[in-house]
Parts: C-alpha cells; sequence; structure tokens
C-alpha cells in the first residue's frame, strides 16, 4: 500500500465516525457564515457609493418597480398643499375637494399598476394555480386572464407618465 492509500483510508475510517450533526453544523458554518457577510458587506458598500447594489442589477425591473410602489405610496400618504390644476377646473373648495379624490384616485391606479409589476411571478403563479388541473391542458381563459392582467397593469402604470409633473409637493 502507498502512503496515499494509507491516508485516505484513514480519513474515510475518521469519517465514518463523525456524527451527522457535525456536518451539517460545518456546511452552515462554511456557507452561511464565512461566505455570505462578505457579500452582504460588498452589497452595502455598493449601496452607498452607487446608491444601489449588484443584485439589482440582476432584475432591473423588480428593482425599479419596488422602488416606484415605495415612492408612490409615501407620496399617496403624505400630506400635501394642493392639487395639480389638470384636476380642478375652478379654483373653489368643492372642485379642489374633487380634484383631490381624482388624483388619489390616479394615484392608486399608478401604485396598483406597478405592484403588478414587482409581484408578478406570483400572481402569474395564483392565476396558473386556478385553472391548472392534473393531466389537462391549460383552457383559454387562463391566457385571456393573464392577458387582461397585464394590460390593466400597463394601463395604470402608464399613468405614471401622463403625470409625472404633478408627483412633487
Amino acid at each position: 500500500m502507498t502512503n496515499v492509500e494509507e491516508v485516505e483510508q484513514r480519513i474515510n475510517k475518521e469519517l465514518k465516525t463523525m456524527p451527522t450533526w457535525y456536518w451539517s453544523l460545518r456546511r452552515w458554518f462554511l456557507y452561511v457564515v464565512q461566505l455570505e457577510w462578505r457579500h452582504d458587506i460588498k452589497w452595502w458598500i455598493q449601496r452607498r457609493v452607487k446608491g444601489y447594489d449588484s443584485r439589482d442589477e440582476w432584475n432591473t425591473g423588480f428593482y425599479l418597480a419596488n422602488t416606484i410602489v415605495k415612492h408612490l405610496k409615501m407620496f399617496r400618504k403624505m400630506k400635501r398643499h394642493g392639487v395639480p390644476c389638470m384636476f380642478i377646473v375652478k379654483n373653489d373648495d368643492e372642485q379642489l375637494t374633487k380634484g383631490t379624490k381624482k388624483f388619489n384616485a390616479a394615484l392608486d391606479k399608478m401604485i396598483q399598476g406597478w405592484e403588478y409589476y414587482s409581484n408578478e411571478d406570483d400572481i402569474r403563479m395564483n392565476v396558473f394555480e386556478k385553472y391548472n388541473k392534473e393531466g389537462e391542458e391549460l383552457p383559454p381563459e387562463y391566457l385571456k386572464e393573464l392577458t387582461k392582467l397585464e394590460k390593466e397593469a400597463r394601463t395604470n402604470a402608464n399613468l405614471l407618465t401622463k403625470y409625472l409633473g404633478c408627483i412633487w409637493d
């Protein structure tokens, strides 16, 4: 027997005597504790320097949709000091109240549209599970519902471009 074979046999013998919890703990320690913290520090530095980290580049659409939803919700909740002029006809209290309601409704639609894009995978999966039956093909209603949801989300999300100049206080 060579030296290498003897060492391999000894290692295999020792490995068999090690408890299984040891290997679970060792794997957790190596992959989670030793490696993940490096990424967390790297991503923290990237967010401070660039304003975003490399995880956001993996799916920019998802990142932007989440950011837009967060800011629209924040704007919707804040106490604003007026209403955009395109939502009122005359400058009186009644028109101001109606304009505020219209503007809030437009904001709610924008939020709904962008939430679709930030949760698109979950929404698609819910629709799939609704129509999926074991061993059967998906019915045409599945695609119709998906198309309807996407069209509605696109229409609502496009309101942001229409009213982009109105989202300030």
